[in-house]
């Protein structure tokens, strides 16, 4: 499901079967680093045209089989997790809006 609240807004896989090529790849690109990005978000739709994926697991095999590259330390899916839980959860709002309020509850010349 990837949300951390799951009553609230769009899971994982919701958004991965809805979402555009293009759009996939942007988040791939700009949340997770990834440099395999256009193959993979292919590879995403592509999948989910020929049967939707609900799982995790899922999601990891079609990363890994679209992945040239292989680190021995580090799964091919690692960037791509991480890119889809920030884009669902809205991760990086969520952290702005906390920054924004921190600073009505912190003291005069005190440190965030």
């Amino acid at each position: 499901d990837m949300r951390m609240d799951p009553t609230r807004g769009q899971s994982a896989a919701e958004w991965l079967q809805t979402a555009e090529e293009a759009d996939i790849a942007w988040v791939l690109k700009t949340y997770g680093e990834e440099r395999f990005a256009k193959r993979i978000a292919r590879a995403i739709v592509e999948r989910n045209r020929e049967q939707p994926m609900t799982r995790t697991k899922e999601l990891a095999e079609v990363v890994a089989a679209a992945t040239p590259v292989k680190d021995k330390f580090k799964h091919p899916a690692t960037r791509t997790f991480q890119a889809v839980r920030i884009w669902v959860n809205s991760e990086l709002e969520e952290i702005e809006q906390a920054l924004k309020s921190s600073l009505n509850v912190l003291a005069p010349g005190g440190r965030l």
